[in-house]
């Protein structure tokens, strides 16, 4: 049994800008049974690496209590660039807590044995070179199997897959989650990708910095699904709409919905928009094209300016200028935030479905 918690944490580097104030959040212990992973995203700044510090304890909350339970009081944590020690060879590197005073006692031979075969560093660990002639990803599958050696109840990783090119990356992330199943880990892995989220996590912890306060960040928490369906936010949805992250801000009068420009008067609410939403026409709104090549278009609408990163395939076989949008829509309020979902057709909401 695992479970994270934080309880009413308030943390700030200076205490007139919070990063957290007052958060709560629990990784419930009931869904890690067979090993869990929760994505932690967000973008720049909101605090991810600070929680992280939070966790470890090399940061101390200025109010509330952060509390981990699990079949140890052990944390092990993976940096973005692995932390090997030059002077020793791969084999020393890998065994290097088997003989230290806080962590030797929870160093476990048969697990790190099952753990070479399962990372397949065998052949890495019987060569005597250095660990500078290893490549990006041995690194790293190096560092992952120091870190497991001390059967962890809990694991943290930085953004670990930064600079491997997608074959070695993927193959970490599959082995990721393949041992985190085998052992019952509890992993909170740190990503600006939705495909490395979408590829291995279950759950998603999403800081976010409030629009309208230079105080705080909130954390919003939901299944993979759900963020992959209904964003909570704006940001989240950009995130996993990406690399087609068409949002748009509409007015609406009576049914009738028209593109506005940001921060203009009457804009009621944002919708992020898919190529499968868009029906090129001879009515609707007008746009322009401003840039394409084989894969994607560019469009600006015209009445809004509003830029749209389509497919090419969208702009086959039609002269006609102007764009119809149908379907199903999440649709977030003017500070970011889901709201309802709503129908569109031919431009217009069906206010059936308001």
């Amino acid at each position: 049994m695992k479970s994270l918690k934080f309880d009413r944490v308030t943390f700030g580097y200076d205490k007139r800008k919070l990063l957290f104030n007052d958060t709560v959040f629990e990784i419930n212990a009931d869904t890690v049974a067979k090993g869990h992973i929760v994505a932690l995203m967000g973008a720049s700044g909101t605090g991810k690496s600070t929680l992280f510090k939070l966790v470890l304890g090399t940061e101390k909350p200025l109010s509330g209590k952060i509390s981990f339970q699990g079949e140890n009081d052990v944390i092990a944590y993976l940096p973005q660039e692995p932390v090997l020690f030059e002077h020793l060879s791969p084999a020393r590197n890998a065994l290097y807590f088997q003989n230290t005073a806080r962590y030797g006692k929870h160093f476990n031979q048969q697990l790190f044995d099952e753990l070479v075969v399962s990372l397949g560093m065998g052949e890495v660990l019987a060569g005597a070179g250095s660990v500078s002639d290893l490549s990006g990803g041995q690194r790293q599958r190096l560092s992952l199997l120091r870190a497991l050696s001390i059967n962890p109840s809990l694991l943290l990783l930085d953004e670990p897959t930064n600079g491997l090119d997608a074959e070695i990356k993927m193959n970490f992330l599959s082995k990721l989650r393949e041992i985190t199943d085998q052992y019952g880990l509890l992993v909170i892995y740190i990503s600006h990708h939705k495909l490395e989220a979408e590829t291995i996590a279950d759950e998603v912890l999403f800081l976010h910095s409030e629009a309208d306060t230079t105080l705080e960040n909130q954390v919003y928490q939901g299944s993979i699904l759900d963020f992959i369906q209904s964003p909570p936010l704006l940001d989240a949805l950009k995130v996993f709409q990406y690399p087609h992250p068409n949002i748009l801000l509409l007015e609406k009068n009576g049914p009738l919905l028209t593109p506005v420009r940001t921060g203009g008067a009457g804009a009621n609410y944002y919708i992020g928009l898919k190529d499968e939403h868009i029906r090129i026409s001879d009515e609707g709104w007008a746009y322009e094209m401003v840039s394409g090549n084989p894969v994607h278009n560019v469009i600006r609408l015209s009445e809004s300016g509003q830029l749209l990163t389509l497919s090419t395939k969208l702009f086959e076989n039609t002269m006609s200028n102007k764009i119809m949008i149908y379907g199903s829509f999440n649709a977030y309020d003017l500070n970011g935030k889901l709201i309802r979902t709503i129908q569109i057709k031919h431009n217009t909401e069906d206010e059936r479905y308001a």
